[in-house]
């Protein structure tokens, strides 16, 4: 009885920080659990080459994966992603490979995205590459290459001549032949297939294959060719759009089943109009998802469940799920260009941007329907919700929207969304345990009218307007939820976002910085993790809190942005030398405000706000 008293005791004491009245903001803490599910955490991520985007993921088996993308890059390992050697052909750096096909270890086929269109092959690991395919034309630029067994397979550029230019190998990628115009099928005017995941083309043999496309054509509809046993081609209308930015991009066909198309606009990440497709005869007739990805999808796949077929689909702003093809739900906040599957490990992989390459063992049950777990009585200490009408919710001089949006798990949450005219930044704000959106309305009010800042700030479930009940996983729901609200409000992408956060609020942003990369990120009095707290104020007790949790010190280095980060000399409640710590951990470029004499909550000082409007400025330029 005296440990569970003493424990709710210090919970109640660690999470209610009281702040100025002034600018109404309050501090907290919170859970570590992933921004978007239980799965972030789960990730395993790096970095191997973060100067380049990668296109290209071939999985051999749970421990040989090879990747390639921007600036000549080829990856491989051979240990599972604890190592990754770089196997990059010499001399071709000014080129983009995005398809790759390995073997194993040592052999493996990539095919470049641009001129010359080539295919090079290597027998020793990446040492050295041959060239074994040389398109001679210009306009020649290969977008997919597949194998369906390990001697046969094929690589299709975009049209020439009216014609899809299609080479075809039948000694495991040795030597190739290129098809003559009568085997190719013909293409519409201005359309092309999209290279940005090497997903647009899906064979099962040179007979029986489906090549899905894009672009400007008559119609604005994309299509997807089959060829049928005899070897003849149709063309299909995909139900997604099409322009020179968007179309098909992931493509999944199973004949007995469902087919699965994923795509949209590679320029609007977040819209989530005309993302997805799904067939029931083999691709031969397309229906629009009845409930669409959570943005632009750019590869798709299908796997086995407990003896269903679930598929996945992944694009730059995150994952989803499907049962079926007709109804999505997000599943990741981590996005990636492409993902491929290993079967006998049960891991997903993925490649992004910057260079980053991660793997999720999907352990029995994590792809099922998830509910999330009532509010526990830690829980109860934890979060302090001031309900509406708590709060001045007609604020003077301040400009807003009243923004309704849900969850993942289907939460109706509300916000505020403080558009300022030729912003200097757009920031997604979180706030912390207690009061809610309309106690923080003078500091909003000072971003929009002397920051020149649009700023969007939400309620967690269970405070203000929103509903539900705040539990930690629910409150990171909230938090992705808002940030895909944010840019679908705006037609922003990640990295044109910026993070703020103080105490809770800090550690949500770096979590969401982590998983993405955010045009910045701002920090006001945050701490390394919870544990370290207990620490400090319940030495006997820390024990309590596991060390992962809300461990931002392990997290803040996989952002790789501009940093401001601020702190109080004086700050009891979470000491200076915390900050001075997560700040050493944290990438370059970084700024590091030290608020002389400043308690835990008087942080907001001239020094700040002028440190502050240094940083937008700096944001603003590109600098």
């Amino acid at each position: 009885m005296v440990r569970i008293i003493t424990t709710c005791c210090f919970a109640l004491w660690l999470f209610t920080i009281q702040t100025p009245a002034c600018i109404g903001i309050q501090q907290s803490t919170s859970n570590p659990a992933s921004v978007s599910s239980v799965f972030e955490r789960n990730w395993s991520i790096s970095s191997p080459v973060p100067e380049h985007g990668l296109r290209g993921l071939h999985v051999v088996d749970s421990m040989t994966v090879w990747a390639c993308g921007g600036g000549g890059t080829v990856l491989t390992t051979s240990n599972g992603g604890k190592d990754w050697k770089v196997a990059s052909p010499a001399g071709w750096s000014k080129l983009e490979f995005r398809s790759i096909y390995a073997w194993d270890a040592k052999t493996a086929c990539i095919a470049s995205a641009g001129t010359p269109a080539i295919l090079l092959r290597t027998e020793d690991g990446g040492e050295h590459w041959i060239e074994v395919y040389r398109h001679p034309s210009n306009a020649a630029f290969f977008d997919t290459m597949q194998f369906w067994n390990p001697n046969e397979g094929m690589a299709v550029s975009d049209p020439i001549d009216g014609r899809w230019v299609v080479v075809q190998t039948t000694d495991a990628g040795k030597s190739w032949r290129t098809w003559t115009p009568a085997e190719s099928p013909s293409t519409l005017p201005n359309e092309a297939a999209f290279a940005a995941s090497n997903g647009s083309l899906f064979a099962k043999s040179s007979k029986e294959m489906w090549l899905a496309s894009g672009g400007n054509v008559e119609g604005g509809i994309a299509g997807v060719y089959l060829r049928d046993s005899v070897g003849g081609w149709l063309r299909k209308s995909a139900a997604i759009r099409s322009n020179s930015s968007s179309g098909v991009f992931g493509i999944v066909v199973n004949p007995l089943g469902t087919s699965v198309l994923v795509g949209g606009d590679y320029e609007k990440e977040a819209t989530t109009e005309s993302t997805a497709a799904w067939s029931s005869d083999g691709g031969k007739t397309w229906e629009p998802a009845k409930k669409m990805p959570s943005g632009f999808r750019s590869s798709v796949i299908a796997i086995q469940v407990d003896g269903k077929e679930v598929f996945i689909a992944a694009g730059p702003n995150g994952i989803d799920r499907s049962p079926n093809g007709r109804e999505w739900t997000r599943f990741s906040e981590i996005g990636f260009h492409a993902i491929r599957w290993e079967p006998k490990s049960d891991t997903l992989w993925g490649i992004g941007s910057k260079g980053r390459i991660g793997h999720l063992r999907l352990e029995g049950g994590m792809l099922s329907e998830k509910k999330l777990k009532t509010q526990s009585i830690d829980e109860k200490f934890l979060f302090v919700p001031s309900k509406y009408p708590v709060g001045d919710w007609s604020p003077d001089g301040l400009k807003f929207e009243d923004v309704t949006f849900q969850a993942e798990d289907s939460t109706t949450l509300h916000g505020w969304y403080c558009p300022c005219a030729n912003p200097r930044a757009t920031i997604l704000m979180s706030h912390g345990n207690a009061g809610n959106i309309a106690t923080r309305a003078n500091w909003l009010r000072y971003l929009q009218t002397e920051a020149r800042v649009s700023t969007f700030i939400f309620d967690y479930r269970g405070y203000g307007k929103s509903a539900g009940e705040a539990t930690v996983e629910g409150v990171l729901l909230d938090a992705s939820a808002a940030r895909t609200k944010l840019k679908q409000l705006t037609n922003l992408n990640d990295s044109e976002l910026v993070l703020m956060g103080e105490s809770l609020g800090g550690a949500i942003a770096i979590q969401l910085a982590a998983q993405s990369a955010p045009k910045g990120l701002v920090l006001q009095s945050t701490f390394t993790s919870l544990n370290e707290m207990a620490k400090v104020h319940f030495p006997g007790l820390a024990w309590l809190v596991p060390k992962s949790k809300l461990n931002s010190l392990s997290q803040i280095d996989r952002f790789h942005g501009p940093l401001l980060q601020s702190h109080g000399t004086r700050d009891t409640t979470i000491p200076f030398a915390q900050g001075e710590k997560l700040f050493r951990a944290a990438n370059q470029p970084k700024t590091f405000l030290c608020i002389q004499n400043a308690e835990h909550n008087n942080w907001l000082t001239e020094e700040y706000l002028g440190g502050l409007d240094h940083f937008l400025d700096q944001l603003a330029s590109g600098k």
